[in-house]
């Protein structure tokens, strides 16, 4: 996710020092269009590096069957990729904060890690009572 996540800032920041969307709306590219095309091709490599790799351990790994069912599965699948959906919005977002490539990258892995630890911790106090 790591991978993903300093892949998608540092392809934001670049794009934002080269001024890359404002040469290519100058080249007659709807903006609309830039932004799709920028999602999209995010969300496919969230999902070729953090998505498959975890459904596929999931098949491989799984003993009693009771994580490798189809329709697990595919509710898996879906609820990963709209999170994941939501990941890039945020990364998005937090990717203006700062200038810099490492300093965008350090602060979005700090914020990773402390909200899935946070998310974790709420799970185990809710699931404990």
């Amino acid at each position: 996710m790591i991978a993903s996540l300093h892949n998608n800032t540092g392809l934001l920041t670049q794009e934002r020092e080269l001024s890359t969307r404002h040469l290519h709306v100058l080249a007659g590219c709807p903006l609309a269009l830039h932004w799709a095309v920028a999602f999209s091709y995010h969300l496919m490599s969230f999902v070729a590096l953090v998505l498959l790799p975890a459904l596929i351990a999931i098949v491989l790994i799984e003993r009693d069957h009771t994580l490798d069912r189809m329709d697990f599965l595919v509710q898996l699948w879906m609820l990963m990729v709209v999170g994941g959906a939501a990941v890039l919005a945020f990364v998005y977002a937090v990717s203006c904060a700062l200038s810099a490539r490492s300093s965008n990258v350090l602060l979005l892995s700090v914020l990773l890690v402390f909200g899935a630890s946070s998310a974790l911790f709420l799970a185990w106090l809710f699931a404990s009572r």
